[in-house]
């Protein structure tokens, strides 16, 4: 007859591990008042990168990018390669590079964890929807937001994009929206963010991580409205607690960007947005940004509580835990108000579309 296995007063080994990724106050509030009572300072650290940190992190990438577009550029400069061939096999090279960084960053650190940390997690069809209805006015008010800042910054004339354009949709869409999208979520919301947040809060941590994201895109006008674009993002992550959907928002801007540049390039020809339009997709934004904060996923523990790890995050408890996720129901009234909103600025969007 086999034996029970040999258990310790605090349970099985994998609970406890589980247990221990826990702040103090939480362990705590258990009835295990045996691992309470053993463990006399913090066992939980508030996840880095810090601020500096961070400015080395993203100082890093953009080295290991130049680097990768100078071992491209040389050669294919010697074979006297058509520019546009060149951009476009610059902008692989280099997604491509973001990419495989972000992804080896987050198993170097964090392991077999990874997918829980990052928040890779299913995206609810609930967020999928506000994602889409989110891509429109973002794109606005970040093109206006740059925009802004190109009447007070120098701008270095970037053409890559356009010659990018020029390449087949196919190809535009793998290089210039999911790379970049997916390398750069992983890298600034998923490994920057996580430590940002936990370490100066919601508001500061995505003004800080968005300032990051911006200074990999070198422009300064593109780097200002990719700021404005990068808090959007790191709010729609914490709200759905799944790193997909700020990867989804970010793909489907960069496809809106380039399929106006490669199918109708008079409307990328006027900087500025007519002011009706701008004010309409700002309403839309934030009505949006409502419904994102009713419907924010929470998860709950077994017994009733809300799981946390001390901290403003978008990671997944430890499958140990056996916490459920839990959505909000939006507001009707509110609901009825951000129908009504997001009709008229796609109205307004019409209007501006027909009377250029």
């Amino acid at each position: 007859m086999e034996s029970d296995p040999v258990r310790s007063p605090l349970g099985d080994v994998d609970t406890l591990a589980a247990r221990v990724e826990q702040p103090i106050d939480v362990l705590l509030l258990t009835e295990e008042p045996i691992l309470a009572s053993l463990v006399a300072e913090p066992v939980h650290r508030l996840p880095g990168p810090g601020f500096w940190a961070s400015v080395g992190w993203t100082l890093l990438l953009m080295g290991t990018q130049l680097g990768a577009a100078i071992f491209v550029v040389i050669p294919l400069t010697v074979f006297q390669v058509p520019k546009p061939i060149l951009s476009g096999l610059l902008f692989l090279f280099g997604t491509m590079v973001i990419l495989v960084s972000a992804l080896a960053l987050s198993a170097l650190l964090f392991g077999w964890r990874t997918p829980r940390v990052l928040g890779l997690r299913v995206l609810r069809v609930d967020h999928a929807l506000l994602v889409l209805l989110a891509v429109l006015p973002m794109a606005i008010i970040a093109s206006e937001v740059g925009a802004w800042a190109a009447e007070v910054l120098p701008s270095l004339e970037n053409e890559e994009y356009a010659e990018l354009a020029t390449w087949p949709y196919l190809f535009v869409v793998f290089v210039g929206c999911v790379l970049p999208a997916m390398g750069e979520e992983i890298f600034f919301r998923g490994f920057l963010g996580r430590g940002l947040l936990a370490r100066y809060g919601i508001f500061y941590g995505a003004l800080l991580s968005s300032l990051m994201f911006g200074l990999v895109h070198i422009d300064p006008p593109q780097a200002v409205g990719v700021m404005a674009m990068g808090v959007v993002l790191q709010g729609v992550f914490i709200a759905t607690r799944s790193l997909f959907a700020p990867i989804l928002l970010h793909g489907l801007n960069n496809a809106l960007s380039f399929a106006i540049m490669k199918y109708d390039d008079s409307l990328d020809a006027t900087p500025h947005s007519p002011w009706p339009v701008v004010l309409a997709a700002g309403l839309a934004l934030a009505t949006l940004g409502v419904l994102f904060y009713q419907m924010r996923l929470r998860w709950i523990l077994p017994d009733g509580r809300e799981w946390s790890p001390g901290y403003v995050t978008g990671e997944s408890p430890p499958a140990s835990l056996a916490a459920a996720n839990r959505v909000g129901r939006p507001a009707i009234g509110w609901t009825a108000i951000a129908l009504v909103v997001y009709l008229a600025f796609a109205a307004t969007v019409r209007w501006a579309i027909t009377n250029p």
